[in-house]
């Protein structure tokens, strides 16, 4: 057993559950449970299990996911047919399937963005390369493959600025994540960083504002200087970590006031360590006393200690600061 098993399994579930709907899923599970509760049991067991209450036979399923190596990794690319009215989808497996690693036979659903709203369109893949179309009344604003993200898969679908400006607004929230990280190469256009600052502000999820801040790797100045302080204040604790990171990683002296301060004022351990790892790329001297008490401060698994002793290590004249070895 390896670090990829439980995962694997875990993901091929969400696909089986998928394919065979949220009912019979729940049901076929619980007749396993039941079936071989106090007992041992195969996934030859769990293929019984899903026939018997689902009346179908998943052979071929368990035989691509489970008893065959690999993932399905796809390149996808669409285009309009403006005369013809279709969005064309253009889908090609492209893993190596060289040691056993199929071409997969699945169901997939597709998302189609228009002005009238969000269609979705389900097709059923089963050859190395596929081309799918679409009547649509006008060009979409978005093709998305995999609507709800049910699969398990590598993926290359290539979309334009535009695109992904209306992803980054519209889609759901793992393709909003994914926006914000293709966004990040042109994070320096002002439309694309207005967008990006708009949704690290003011997306629902926390995942998506920590996204689009971690994508404004190219904005500069002391309007974003200030954005990022402002971001420091999040609700959530991981988009506060994400902006005193980028803060950090401006170095400039002038912050570390503002990390310790928010050092003394944040309640989480996550947000309070990247505080202590700004203060060592800041490179003021002035901070080691601080960084000192920090460091003999407790913490789940000396998270703080550590992070004091990795800053302190960056710093002229703390050579007599506390050695990381003993933190662990």
């Amino acid at each position: 057993m390896d670090s990829h098993s439980y995962p694997k399994g875990a993901a091929v579930l969400h696909v089986l559950r998928a394919v065979v709907g949220d009912a019979p899923f729940f049901r076929a599970l619980s007749l396993f449970l039941h079936r071989y509760e106090f007992r041992s049991a195969d996934t030859h067991d769990l293929m019984e299990a899903f026939k018997d209450a689902t009346g179908r036979n998943m052979d071929g399923f368990f035989d691509q996911w489970v008893f065959r190596p690999g993932h399905p990794v796809f390149e996808a690319s669409w285009t309009w047919d403006d005369a013809a009215r279709k969005a064309k989808l253009l889908i090609v497996q492209a893993q190596d399937t060289a040691k056993g690693v199929p071409i997969y036979r699945m169901p997939v659903r597709i998302g189609l963005f228009t002005a009238s709203g969000k269609r979705v369109e389900a097709i059923e893949l089963s050859k190395r390369e596929e081309l799918f179309e679409f009547s649509c009344e006008a060009r979409p604003f978005l093709v998305r493959f995999d609507e709800g993200n049910l699969l398990f898969k590598e993926i290359s679908f290539p979309l334009s600025r535009e695109e992904l400006l209306y992803q980054l607004g519209h889609d759901d929230v793992v393709g909003r994540m994914d926006a914000a990280g293709a966004l990040a190469v042109r994070s320096s256009e002002p439309a694309v960083a207005a967008a990006l600052k708009r949704t690290a502000a003011n997306d629902p999820f926390w995942a998506v504002r920590r996204s689009a801040l971690e994508a404004l790797v190219k904005a500069r100045g002391g309007e974003w200087m200030a954005f990022f302080k402002e971001r420091a204040i999040d609700p959530n604790s991981r988009v506060r970590a994400a902006a005193l990171r980028e803060l950090g990683d401006r170095r400039a002296k002038s912050l570390a006031p503002f990390f310790q301060e928010r050092f003394a004022k944040d309640d989480s351990y996550i947000a309070q360590a990247e505080c202590l790892s700004a203060l060592g790329k800041c490179g003021d001297a002035a901070a080691i006393k601080f960084l000192k008490k920090a460091a003999a401060m407790p913490s789940p698994h000396g998270m703080l200690k550590r992070a004091a002793a990795a800053a302190l290590k960056s710093l002229p004249g703390a050579a007599d600061g506390p050695d990381e070895k003993s933190f662990r």
